[in-house]
């Protein structure tokens, strides 16, 4: 009899292969020829203002000042689209973030909570919430990227040309080279030397993903979980009773854990995580603070992190970073639709002044919010946030049209 391999420990993994053959095929479909080089990114002063990394392993970050985004987005025009598909891509995005939320925690739930948690299982779950998350801002960025800003679709179609020129032989020298750097402890223990190849390589990029993401937090989530510090419930079931006169209402777990995501994400307030230039696309780094978290509403049980409520709170801050600033960022459309995170977090990055926060507070009237423009303190809202959104990112949204 043939001998047929055993493939079910793949299976965990089919989810994220999906996502992630779909998010690379559009990807693919809209660089063009293979191994194309693409056009030299604009090189920035030696002069440029440094950050360091939150996990101090040596990075120190490019910044950029406010005149100096105005120069990179000097010349870029506006894209021009009909208010029906500015529509269309609003709800679009809004449908996508949704369900992929909605089918990772059902399919996490199936599959890896209660008995069936383990150290294992959690890193398999972080790397399939990780994957989808990329995967999707990637078709979001193929789908709508004509009315997105020109200049980060542009970084992000020359990173995928970037990646099939690692194919080539002469990417493939490239890689070794930055191998060896990566050796002999460039971006481990001591700085990479080459700042601007850094900040826009394909590979710093694929570092970063896999040292941060890859290693720092799956190596965290592992050890946790064996010490107890991490749980899974499944979603479903009760957390507790809430219980008024004669009424009785089960809280699920999924309740619960999403309380406990709002309570963690208003906490974390500003880490200090990477500060991109205004062509990068995603963050590289993830919340530093929300380790301090525990469980909040159930204080009935050891301290702890609901792994649920961290895996939102990961995507809540990814998402902050994204392209398209009508992506999800609370996970309920009363709170999305009073603010706009992805809109605040984004001019963060811009201006590097104001917009600290996870949460945009200053959106809300009575709310004072430093203005780079006028330089001068302003009631802030989330109209004036799109206006300027629309003004540094060169869009034409709606909502920020003056």
């Amino acid at each position: 009899m043939d001998y047929i391999p055993d493939l079910d420990h793949l299976k965990p993994f089919i989810p994220f292969g999906l996502a992630a053959g779909i998010s690379f095929g559009c990807l693919m479909a809209s660089v063009g020829v293979p191994g194309f080089s693409g056009k030299e990114e604009p090189q920035i002063d030696a002069g440029t203002k440094t950050r360091g990394s939150v996990f101090g392993a040596a990075e120190k970050n490019l910044t950029f000042t406010p005149e100096e985004a105005a120069k990179i987005s000097a010349g870029v025009k506006p894209p021009v689209a009909s208010d029906a598909r500015y529509a269309a891509v609003k709800y679009c995005t809004i449908f996508i973030d949704y369900a992929m939320m909605a089918g990772f925690l059902l399919y996490a739930n199936e599959h890896y909570t209660g008995d069936n948690f383990s150290p294992r299982n959690a890193v398999v779950c972080w790397y399939i919430l990780i994957g989808l998350l990329y995967s999707c801002e990637a078709i979001k960025t193929v789908a709508f990227g004509d009315v997105l800003a020109q200049k980060k679709v542009e970084h992000v179609r020359g990173l995928a040309k970037e990646l099939v020129g690692l194919f080539t032989p002469k990417g493939i020298a490239k890689t070794t080279t930055f191998l060896l750097k990566v050796c002999a402890g460039e971006g481990i223990i001591r700085n990479f030397k080459d700042k601007g190849a850094q900040r826009r390589g394909v590979l710093y990029h694929l570092f970063y993903i896999i040292k941060n993401v890859g290693v720092f937090y799956a190596a965290a989530f592992y050890v946790g979980v064996m010490q107890g510090w991490f749980t899974f419930d499944p979603i479903f079931d009760t957390a507790y009773t809430l219980e008024v006169a004669d009424f009785k209402l089960p809280v699920p777990n999924l309740v619960n854990f999403w309380f406990q995501f709002l309570t963690m994400s208003f906490l974390e307030g500003h880490h200090l995580h990477e500060h991109p230039p205004p062509d990068h696309a995603q963050a590289l780094s993830l919340p530093s603070s929300s380790w301090r978290s525990t469980t909040f509403f159930n204080p009935s049980v050891p301290p702890h992190v609901d792994l649920c409520g961290f895996f939102i709170l990961a995507a809540c801050d990814m998402n902050i970073h994204s392209l398209n600033p009508y992506t999800v960022t609370f996970y309920n459309p009363v709170i999305d639709g009073a603010f706009r995170a992805t809109v605040s977090h984004n001019l963060h990055h811009m201006l590097n002044t104001g917009h600290y926060t996870v949460w945009p507070l200053h959106q809300l009237k009575g709310i004072y919010q430093y203005d780079n423009r006028s330089r001068t303190n302003v009631d802030g809202s989330v109209e004036k946030d799109w206006v300027t959104y629309n003004r540094v990112m060169k869009t034409d949204f709606p909502e920020g049209r003056e």
